[in-house]
């Protein structure tokens, strides 16, 4: 029973420790995943108290803190976190910010602060190219060392390949020794922008922690109708278990102990691990 009472408190901890800042996971394959340089083990869900990175391979995954901030991170794909700053290293992310004051870095191209809406940016740093999606509101997005912002609103997709010169990336060099890559840009619109419900993102753990909740409920129910232990017995339950050429058989009593032991001839029935049946089982 004080083992059930402790399952249930430590799943009400990891509930409430994640809406006040631990971030939760959530992946259809979890052997695809890496969280901070390391494979996820097999749950239902992951709590992270510490994130820095994800890396997936083949499949998705979905990250948030609760009413905060949310991350897709497709296939393929490496993230770093880093306080309040998002690093798209490689590969495709969606980011719904539901406040202000995250960063948005794409590697020596990017460096903005994102306004709560929603935003996927696709990466491929062997090229230097990089895809905007503004999908919700209206973003500021801006090369890094560049004080100029390009104010896009949501429906715009901005696409921008480096230039390269002789092998190398052209940089626009300014006042200050400061440098910003030369881009070229195409705009284009979207037809029919794809925004996620955040419920989806969150039905999944909000299920799992439901399921648990019910089945650490249902242990504790089934556990309290049983006054011996070793097998599960309630009173007057007989439990039978072979010992050498003998069949034994133990009944529970009202202190919840297995006792009036009964010793029966070798018979084929008879189980070798502890089994609970009807008392009279072997004497029909």
């Amino acid at each position: 029973m004080i083992r059930c009472l402790v399952m249930v408190f430590l799943l009400a901890l990891s509930t409430s420790r994640a809406e006040t800042g631990v971030w939760t996971l959530t992946t259809p394959n979890y052997r695809q995943v890496k969280v901070n340089g390391v494979s996820l083990k097999k749950a239902a869900f992951w709590d992270l108290p510490q994130m820095s990175q994800i890396q997936t391979a083949n499949t998705d995954a979905l990250v948030f803190l609760p009413e905060q901030f949310y991350l897709k991170v497709f296939k393929n794909s490496h993230i770093r976190w880093d306080e309040n700053a998002v690093y798209v290293v490689s590969g495709k992310v969606y980011v719904k910010a539901l406040g202000s004051g995250v960063t948005i870095h794409v590697p020596s191209l990017f460096k903005f602060s994102m306004k709560p809406g929603d935003l996927a940016i696709d990466h491929d740093p062997e090229s230097k190219s990089v895809t905007f999606e503004v999908l919700s509101k209206t973003q500021p997005i801006q090369i890094d060392s560049d004080d100029r912002i390009l104010t896009t609103v949501e429906g715009t997709q901005l696409t921008f390949q480096a230039e390269f010169v002789d092998g190398e990336m052209a940089y626009d060099f300014l006042l200050n020794d400061r440098k910003i890559p030369k881009l070229r840009m195409e705009k284009n619109q979207i037809i029919k922008p794809i925004i996620l419900d955040t419920t989806i993102w969150t039905a999944f753990v909000k299920k799992a922690i439901a399921d648990k909740a019910k089945q650490v409920k249902k242990t504790v129910k089934d556990n309290s109708k049983y006054i011996c232990k070793s097998p599960n017995g309630i009173l007057n339950a007989c439990f039978f278990v072979r010992e050498g050429t003998s069949c034994l058989r133990y009944t529970c009593n009202l202190s919840g102990e297995w006792t009036q032991k009964t010793i029966f001839s070798n018979n084929d029935l008879c189980p070798k691990a502890k089994t609970v049946k009807d008392c009279e089982w072997l004497g029909r």
